[in-house]
């Protein structure tokens, strides 16, 4: 008889050899699942369903055994076998037993890799991707059905699968699930293919009959299951997002040599549809710029813009680069004054070198567009607004424009469509009117620049903004209800420095002007409080004028000083007089005082004002004044010595010594044009006797010639002999003074310009070559005399506004 110990031992070792054989048979089935077709946990286990299964597994319809599903493999963890896909787990990445550390890592196809940006930590330390992870779909613990996947953090079954009893399931394939959830295909008709019960299979996979050409775990070939992102088209794994014979869907074919992009046909490298066909519509002469947009015979597509054969868009000019001066041999080269010959730059040696349209300048060998080179350029729009307030021209002949910008416009073959406030905007013009670049700085308000200044390397603009204006990668604030602005572009149009000031109210920049290549002098109104670097001014209730210097070190400006003279002046114009004075131009309607000088009296009417300031500190130093009715509006000192003013006067009017008399005292308003000595005193003036009212707007001069522009009604006397009558209710002039005659100015040249309706100058620059430009506008289709041949501009919308280089 054994006694008790002995019965224990025995059955101890009968335990532990159950065991062992227990052991053995999970290996072996560790074994086995490495090993297509699948893994079966238990061969002794019967299932009919999933649900019959556990730890993962599915049930396997034709043996009635659970195994673990496609992709997935088991792994011993103590006494249990489950299911894991060893690609994603954390606990089993790559191989069974391989951990990822908590909440510093998890399981990207099979690799522990470091938690990314989008990981969320769970409680149980673990670090998860709620975007794609298929066991905490959107947040921790949320598990997606049975071959289903996670995307963007929401469970969704994979392509061609549906959720049925919590598990997805093909609905092509599955004879429980066949065509439908809860369909089984009878013992007639067992088996399902592409949704409906048959007789015959002709593949199966995994003893499941299966569509290769559809099935994403068997595409083309048991076995081959496709990865994430893609789906299975005609028996082979694809990329919907990116292959053009299955675009957002097996069988959808791009055409037209069009490419698939994020699920969608599109063009690429910068073509686009025109007739369900890609085209370059740089280049495509059928499709030039727009599609539909055809070249016409004898023209080429370059750069999207028609072309003459043999010419190249340049900055949106059709160029010969052969013998164009501004873009010689390529767009980006300039001759800078000589002639281009054969694609290369030369000095030029008669007229015939400069392109047959520009003069050579014999002393200078450059080739330029002198006085006999005229033209006309327009900025129209049907809705747009488009103001030219300041003009200038460097010394390579360009011209550059400022002013405002609303609506949607043109400015030559450069368009812009801007918002219902007014814009600043600045642009670049060929010696030959042809426009090289546009810019418009956007504003949340009404905003303009007023005056501009040309540098060796760079232009600089001055004016007014509301709100806020961007100016390249920078914004400006205003403080008050407007604010004024000064700000710098490069001579190919890109933005660089910027600055503003602002008083409690309104702020204004009126006029400005350059020393040098560093220093510039502004000058405007503010009313309330201003400050202006160190400096503070104080206005009344009133808007005053002020008068400041901006230096500019590395891209840096500063404001150095600022003053304001006393009185209600009103700042239009500045010049530089000699090495020493600063002369400041305008209005005021009270007396402006002058530190040891007498003060400038005011009659009460706005009146004319001049007066200069020193260069190193902005002291006044002396001013006159106009007893009477009169403004001035233009400004300029010639290289002789002698500074011009231009304006208008009503009534008897004195100017320093001199008396302005009208030719009627009827008259509402003439026109004068007064000569300054170097010592500030008025030397001779000469008025034109006009019918109505008439204003000499502007006023320059390049060598010894001046020149003045303004307007007229009715009719002006320019001498006995001569006059011109207005063709509409306002007229424009444009006059050559000869100022070395004595004892009176006389007049050399004259032209006007006039449409049915009102014609008006805006301002007038100069170049060192002759060039004369004009800037205003006309509110009907008006002809332009311009050599050789006249240029007549369209009216479109209510007013055209344009730049006029005359031609005497």
């Amino acid at each position: 008889m054994m006694t008790s110990n002995t019965m224990k031992l025995r059955m101890y070792r009968i335990v532990s050899s159950a065991m062992s054989v227990t052991r053995a048979l999970l290996v072996l089935a560790v074994f086995v699942c490495l090993v297509p077709p699948g893994c079966y946990l238990d061969v002794n286990v019967q299932c009919e369903t999933d649900n019959d299964c556990v730890n993962g597994a599915v049930c396997e319809v034709q043996t009635h055994r659970c195994k673990c599903p496609n992709g997935q493999t088991s792994c011993d963890v103590g006494d249990t076998v489950i299911c894991v896909d060893l690609q994603t787990s954390s606990e089993h990445c790559g191989q069974c037993q391989r951990t990822c550390v908590k909440g510093k890592q998890r399981c990207v196809v099979g690799s522990c890799q470091d938690c990314g940006a989008n990981a969320k930590f769970c409680p149980d330390g673990s670090c998860i991707d709620p975007q794609t992870d298929p066991a905490n779909c959107g947040d921790c613990g949320i598990k997606c059905p049975t071959n289903s996947e996670c995307l963007q953090g929401k469970c969704s079954c994979r392509a061609g699968r549906q959720v049925c009893n919590g598990v997805c399931v093909d609905i092509q394939a599955n004879v429980q699930h066949c065509g439908s959830c809860g369909m089984t295909c009878p013992t007639d008709k067992p088996f399902c293919i592409k949704g409906v019960c048959q007789k015959n299979c002709s593949t199966q996979c995994e003893g499941v009959c299966t569509d290769t050409s559809s099935s994403q775990e068997h595409c083309g070939a048991c076995g081959n299951r496709c990865g994430s992102g893609k789906i299975c088209c005609q028996g082979k794994c694809v990329d919907t997002q990116s292959d053009s014979n299955h675009c957002g869907g097996c069988g959808k074919v791009c055409d037209g040599g069009a490419g698939c992009s994020s699920g969608s046909c599109s063009c690429q490298n910068g073509a686009q549809f025109c007739g369900g066909t890609c085209v370059d519509i740089k280049t495509d002469p059928r499709h030039c710029g727009a599609c539909g947009q055809a070249c016409a015979s004898g023209e080429t597509c370059s750069k999207g813009m028609c072309c003459p054969t043999g010419q190249t868009n340049c900055e949106g000019l059709c160029v010969d680069l052969d013998n164009d001066p501004w873009f010689c041999g390529r767009c980006e080269h300039s001759c800078v004054g000589e002639a281009c010959v054969k694609g290369d730059c030369e000095p030029c040696k008669d007229d015939s070198s400069c392109s047959g349209v520009l003069s050579c300048n014999s002393s200078r060998q450059r080739c330029v567009c002198g006085p006999s080179c005229g033209w006309v350029q327009a900025a129209q729009g049907a809705s747009s607004d488009v103001q030219i307030l300041a003009v200038q021209a460097d010394a390579q002949q360009h011209v550059y424009l400022a002013g405002s910008w609303r609506g949607e416009g043109r400015l030559g073959v450069a368009t812009h469509k801007g918002g219902a406030s007014a814009d600043v905007f600045v642009a670049k013009l060929d010696p030959l009117g042809r426009v090289i670049w546009l810019r418009v700085f956007a504003s949340q308000g009404q905003s303009e620049a007023r005056a501009l200044a040309v540098t060796k390397d760079s232009l600089v603009v001055a004016g007014v903004f509301a709100s806020s204006l961007a100016w390249g990668s920078n914004t400006l604030t205003a403080k008050g209800s407007q604010d004024l602005f000064v700000a710098a572009l490069s001579t190919t149009g890109t933005a660089q420095w910027m600055v503003s000031a602002g008083a409690t109210k309104s702020t204004e920049a009126t006029a400005l002007i350059r020393e040098g290549d560093t220093s510039f002098y502004v000058a405007g109104t503010f009313q309330s409080q201003l400050a202006l670097g160190s400096t503070s001014l104080s206005s009344s209730n009133s808007a005053e004028g002020f008068v400041a210097k901006l230096q500019v070190e590395a891209n840096q400006p500063r404001w150095f000083w600022a003053v304001a003279p006393g009185g209600q002046l009103q700042p239009s114009s500045l010049a530089l007089q000699g090495n020493t004075h600063l002369l400041v131009g305008g209005s005021f309607q009270s007396d402006i005082t002058i530190p040891g000088k007498d003060p400038l009296k005011s009659n009460g009417l706005r009146t004319l004002g001049l007066f200069r300031l020193n260069r190193v500190g902005g002291v006044v130093s002396d001013g006159i004044g106009a007893l009477g009715n009169a403004t001035l509006h233009g400004l300029a000192v010639c290289p002789s010595g002698l500074t011009y003013i231009a304006g208008s006067f009503q009534g008897s009017t004195k100017l320093g010594s001199l008396v302005l008399q009208p030719e009627q005292p009827s008259d509402p308003g003439d026109m004068f044009v007064a000569e300054l000595d170097g010592s500030f005193q008025v030397k001779r003036t000469l008025t034109f006797p006009d019918q109505g009212f008439g204003e000499a707007l502007a006023v320059g001069c390049n060598g010894k010639d001046v020149w003045v522009a303004g307007t007229f009604e009715k009719s002006i006397t320019w001498s006995k002999d001569l006059a011109s009558a207005t063709k509409g209710k306002q007229d424009v002039f444009v006059a050559q003074l000869d100022p070395e005659t004595t004892p009176n100015i006389t007049l050399k040249t004259q032209q006007t310009l006039g449409s049915s309706d009102d014609d008006r100058v805006r301002t007038i620059a100069l170049d060192a070559y002759g060039g004369v430009f004009v800037a205003g506008e006309s509110k009907a289709e008006a002809t332009f005399p311009v050599k050789p041949k006249d240029t007549t501009v369209s009216l479109v919308g209510s007013q055209t506004r344009w730049l006029w280089k005359v031609t005497p």
